[in-house]
């Protein structure tokens, strides 16, 4: 991920640095982080050096942090923007350029993860795939390598290819997304991705890795209707 931080204050500039690049070094992730120190400096850098997200102080001489958020969404609006500030009552004025967030300083060294944590999700969201948060990280699984995704004790498990993802949550959650993406739901507990099924015989689902599902019987008409769709599209 490609980061840029606006600030004329060289001690928060190197505060957050440490604190994106300790954040990154925790979820195994490769990150590039460049400081500038006003509006006009981040509008140069970003003609040369396109950035996944800035993190913008307001209160700047010269042009400040919402005229150059102006000029940011303007010439690139993919780039997510964080503003940093002290002074908490510009929130709402910052709501007029769109923010993807409003890091209060004061408690900046709190929610600096909490805030990253949305930004990778939110680019990985933008790829073809499932965004998930274990543990320790954030990965994408690509619905590709998907077999299908299932809940025991309160976790999901994603059944990929060669591996399986674990994760506490609830499979309604899961489920929600998946299935606009081309999986159905075969019973309470289990929602299979419709490119691995190779064949539905009374209530057994069979895959393409040989494994065999259950259907319940209350979801066994629609899977199959699901399933026969998808295969005369395809």
């Amino acid at each position: 991920m490609r980061i840029i931080i606006c600030d004329d204050d060289p001690v928060f500039l190197d505060e957050m640095s440490e604190r994106i690049q300790t954040y990154f070094e925790k979820q195994g992730s490769d990150v590039t982080i460049k400081t500038v120190m006003d509006g006009n400096e981040l509008l140069r850098m970003l003609g040369n050096y396109p950035a996944d997200a800035v993190f913008l102080d307001i209160d700047m001489p010269g042009i400040n942090g919402f005229e150059t958020a102006g000029a940011v969404k303007k010439q690139y609006p993919d780039c997510i923007l964080v503003f940093c500030s002290c002074h908490n009552e510009l929130v709402y004025d910052s709501f007029e350029y769109e923010p993807f967030w409003f890091l209060c300083k004061s408690n900046a060294e709190e929610k600096t993860g909490m805030v990253l944590d949305k930004i990778v999700l939110k680019l990985i969201a933008g790829q073809r795939g499932y965004a998930v948060r274990t543990k320790d990280r954030i990965i994408r699984v690509r619905y590709s390598d998907l077999l299908y995704a299932e809940v025991e004790k309160h976790k999901v498990r994603l059944h990929l290819q060669d591996d399986a993802v674990e994760f506490r949550g609830r499979l309604s959650d899961t489920a929600g997304e998946l299935e606009q993406h081309g999986f159905v739901r075969i019973n309470s507990g289990c929602v299979v991705n419709l490119e691995w099924i190779s064949r539905i015989q009374n209530s057994d689902l069979f895959l393409k890795n040989g494994e065999i599902l259950a259907v319940s019987r209350g979801c066994k008409k629609q899977v199959k209707e699901i399933f026969y769709n998808y295969l005369e599209r395809t």
